[in-house]
């Protein structure tokens, strides 16, 4: 460990070998929203390097990860159950990049009920379904 003058805030702190304000991490964009990297002393440490310290708060832990993704399946697998040939422009539906492509969006996304708790059956339902162009549906998220 090296000690060095901190450029933040002056005061001589201990940073590792690395140091926290190594220009290459200073500079880096995040690898979510891209904007630059900022870090504290002691807290950086603790965040994912390819993100700013915004996005590295967002739950990305593994069991959180894994949660989720049992969560999606069960909403993905009552989505399925549904009458989906009454949907406006199912017709329409195809992969992502073709023209004139439509998909399914949950319009309470899958993220949100997942986080405020709302039953996989009702972010399923036909009643929270909508067809939209691919491209609004990926902007979205």
């Amino acid at each position: 460990m090296n000690d060095r003058l901190c450029q933040s805030c002056s005061a001589k702190k201990r940073h590792g070998s690395l140091g926290l304000h190594d220009s290459k991490l200073w500079k880096s964009p995040c690898k979510k929203c891209g904007e630059m990297r900022k870090y504290t002393h002691i807290k950086s440490w603790k965040q994912r390097r390819d993100l700013c310290i915004s996005c590295s708060q967002i739950k990305n832990d593994e069991h959180y990860n894994r949660e989720y993704q049992k969560y999606r399946g069960k909403v993905w697998s009552e989505t399925n159950r549904q009458d989906l040939d009454s949907l406006e422009n199912i017709e329409k539906r195809g992969k992502s990049g073709i023209d004139g492509a439509y998909q399914i969006d949950h319009i309470i996304s899958i993220k949100e009920g997942f986080d405020k708790g709302i039953e996989p059956e009702i972010i399923g339902n036909i009643d929270n379904l909508q067809m939209l162009p691919w491209l609004e549906n990926r902007k979205k998220g």
